[in-house]
């Protein structure tokens, strides 16, 4: 398709590399159109293993050309030819710079599609190390730019003898683990001599590449190596490695200059993070009234996310607040249905009023009662706690007798625990009988009203008259 021949820079005086197309590719424009993509695609990678392109231009008569570095040496196909196979560490080692430059083919969305020998080139470097440069990407495929790649439905691009499966069968499906079964394809003829895959026509290859298994490696290849090459050969572009960072990673330690090789690993490793970094924030381009639609969703939709945690939180606190409601609720009922059962704790009148007696005016025969003492609270549960004599009174001289004689049965006769009295038949009392304290009658008014009633009469009061008061019991 094209021709690449020495030239000197006029202006800079250095060295350049020109390529042109060939004069029977001019008449086809899906021709000419790829060669313009070329150089775009490699004007957008910067790499050290990537031929640099320092400009395009047209002659008078139309037809383009690309101006390149220049590049002292040979491709890795001429070296194939004169050696056959090369040693596993030097294999590794231009492996690990063709992994270098695809990984940074991949992060701008660029699939080769055309690796091999031929367009890996080895420069001489100023100490005698060779480095590879990845060149011809004449039909690559830039996946940013579907519309840009001119290929036939159906059509086969590349070499055949490293194309991937599914490259054969389409060539618009590809994706970058096509360019990794070319490296692996790559790989085996650099440490075997010989092809995975051999067949004298296109279509036998193909039959061969979908269907067989890939050829022997030399018994003197190490098993791990081994296992890398086949990983790369798997049918199912599901089955090799993942990307250009894994396969750079598993052939390291197999390389003859372990320092380069762990630098390779480091910078394609890093490009991976950029090109997950960059599909994270990948976005669609819209027309402008269906941005402006879709911003608004998602405006709606972040705010109604803002939203959610507010409400869980009220309603969280709701149920709090009615859970320990419901909690105090009950413990007050439980409490309120204890005592109303219970009833209050009785109290235990201090003395029993006669039922009968005539009415008059309740006089002491002594100046100086004895002070009733506080009356006792008996638990309705507990029994009473001693069965004591109750505190003698002064009484009238006339029942002193009686009275003794009665209070005497009483105490030897032992308290039995009663059932508290209902509050409907308890007499109610005053708040004074509530605390327990006994109001007594002064002395002097006593004396006082028991002279009135001899003077008024002129008779003593009858001793039931005296005894009439509760205060005489």
């Amino acid at each position: 398709m094209g021709v690449v021949v020495a030239a000197t820079h006029l202006q800079l005086g250095e060295p350049v590399a020109i390529k042109f197309l060939l004069p029977e590719a001019l008449r086809h424009r899906d021709v000419v159109q790829r060669f313009l993509r070329e150089a775009r695609a490699a004007a957008r990678l910067k790499g050290e293993h990537i031929a640099r392109v320092l400009d395009v231009e047209q002659q008078p008569d139309g037809s383009p050309f690309i101006v390149m570095e220049f590049l002292d040496g040979h491709d890795l196909g001429r070296l194939l030819e004169e050696r056959a196979s090369l040693p596993p560490g030097d294999a590794v080692d231009y492996l690990l710079q063709v992994c270098d430059a695809l990984a940074e083919a991949h992060v701008h969305g660029i699939v080769h599609r055309d690796i091999k020998p031929a367009n890996i080139f080895l420069a001489r470097r100023p100490h005698g190390v060779h480095a590879v440069k990845i060149v011809d990407f004449g039909i690559s495929k830039v996946a940013s730019h579907i519309e840009d790649v001119v290929t036939r439905s159906r059509a086969t691009m590349g070499t055949p003898a490293y194309m991937a499966p599914e490259q054969m069968r389409s060539a618009r499906d590809v994706d970058p683990r096509a360019d990794i079964w070319a490296a692996g394809v790559v790989l085996f003829e650099c440490l075997a001599g010989y092809r995975p895959f051999d067949a004298e026509t296109f279509p036998a290859l193909c039959l061969q590449v979908t269907t067989n298994e890939p050829a022997p490696l030399p018994i003197d290849v190490a098993r791990g190596l081994r296992d890398i090459v086949f990983r790369c050969l798997e049918k199912n572009p599901l089955g090799r490695f993942p990307d250009m960072a894994s396969l750079a990673a598993a052939l390291a330690p197999y390389a003859r200059h372990p320092i380069e090789a762990a630098m390779i690993v480091d910078r394609t490793r890093a490009m991976r993070t950029q090109a997950d970094s960059r599909n994270a924030h990948a976005r669609v381009t819209l027309p402008a009234s269906e941005c402006t639609q879709r911003e608004r969703q998602v405006t709606t939709l972040r705010e109604n996310a803002l939203r959610v945690p507010h409400t869980m939180s009220r309603r969280s606190r709701s149920a709090v607040a009615a859970a320990a409601s419901a909690v105090v609720i009950a413990a007050a009922v439980s409490m309120w249905l204890h005592y109303r059962d219970d009833g209050p704790p009785p109290v235990v009148p201090a003395a029993t009023p006669p039922t009968s007696g005539p009415t008059g005016a309740t006089v002491r025969s002594t100046p100086t009662p004895t002070p009733t003492p506080a009356p006792a609270l008996v638990d309705q549960a507990s029994p009473p706690a001693s069965s004591s004599p109750k505190p003698a009174r002064t009484r009238a001289p006339h029942i002193v007798k009686a009275r003794a004689t009665r209070r005497s049965a009483d105490e030897a006769r032992p308290v039995a625990q009663e059932t508290a009295p209902t509050p409907a038949d308890m007499p109610q009392r005053t708040t004074q009988e509530t605390s327990g304290v006994v109001p007594q009658p002064a002395p002097a008014a006593e004396e006082a009203k028991v002279k009135r009633a001899q003077r008024n009469r002129g008779e003593p009061l009858s001793p039931e008259d005296v005894c009439g008061s509760p205060q005489c019991e």
